[in-house]
């Protein structure tokens, strides 16, 4: 988040520099590193004012936009989220520094879940990075329905991967709601792996039961690499299928119960 407020910053400052310090010499000279020819300019705004004040703050105003396009081609191959701290941030923040600003990759590792939802389905970076220590291993991949015959519009969807989910851990508003519980394999101690069957799976029911339920509740542990899979897959199609309404729940840190409901679509 530092980031994208410390460059915001760096780029307005001269706009707001410019209306109590005069900042032609500096613009120009910026300017003349770009090989344009300042005096020509210099001209042209005297020619509309010969306010010393207004012609500072249009230089302020060049000098924002020199400084802006020089960050955003700066930013263009970096990753935006770095280091090792929980990238927990408003997606606005993503939105900006994706949109405006001009990163070029963003990371899911470190990100919760919900997030990585938003971030897949908003389309603000160009290239999605996942963990590169996840092994493609196939396993058999098990699936069980439950309530099914219940008079509802919207469907839980349990995704267990990396962990296991267990009833309690379920909001109880929610337990009795038609439920579709994937599983990939039958080993739950953290260990991540890439399996494709997981992935189709995932799309046949998603795509088989969007056509009766309007919105889909997601409980999940799965790995980065999956949910890119998954979401590019089972939710991200154009609107030509889909559940209209999408919503994931994040397993608080204190008992890992899926108490925190994220709308994302």
């Amino acid at each position: 988040m530092s980031k994208v407020i410390s460059q915001c910053i760096f780029i307005v400052f001269p706009l707001l520099l410019a209306i109590i310090y005069p900042l032609q010499k500096v613009a120009y000279g910026c300017l003349s590193l770009l090989t344009i020819d300042t005096t020509n300019l210099d001209n042209a705004i005297k020619s509309i004012t010969s306010n010393e004040t207004i012609i500072s703050i249009i230089c302020g105003v060049i000098l924002s936009v020199f400084f802006y396009f020089w960050r955003k081609r700066a930013n263009t191959e970096k990753l935006f989220n770095t280091g090792n701290r929980y990238n927990d941030y408003p997606l606005v923040i993503y939105w900006i520094a994706g949109k405006i600003l001009g990163y070029g990759k963003v990371t899911l590792v470190r990100v919760p879940i919900y997030l990585q939802y938003k971030l897949l389905l908003a389309d603000i970076f160009p290239n999605i990075i996942v963990d590169s220590n996840v092994e493609n291993k196939e396993k058999a991949v098990s699936v069980i329905e439950k309530n099914m015959e219940q008079p509802f519009n919207e469907l839980n969807l349990i995704l267990v991967d990396t962990y296991e989910i267990t009833e309690d851990q379920i909001p109880l508003n929610k337990l009795n709601l038609p439920t579709v519980i994937i599983q990939n394999g039958n080993d739950f101690g953290g260990h991540r792996c890439f399996n494709p069957e997981f992935v189709k799976m995932i799309r046949e029911k998603t795509n088989l039961y969007s056509k009766t339920f309007k919105k889909v509740n997601i409980f999940s542990t799965t790995n980065t690499n999956h949910n890119e899979a998954i979401i590019s897959k089972s939710f991200k199609n154009g609107n030509r299928t889909g559940f209209k309404n999408i919503a994931v729940y994040q397993a608080n840190r204190d008992d890992f119960c899926f108490t925190e409901e994220h709308k994302v679509l």
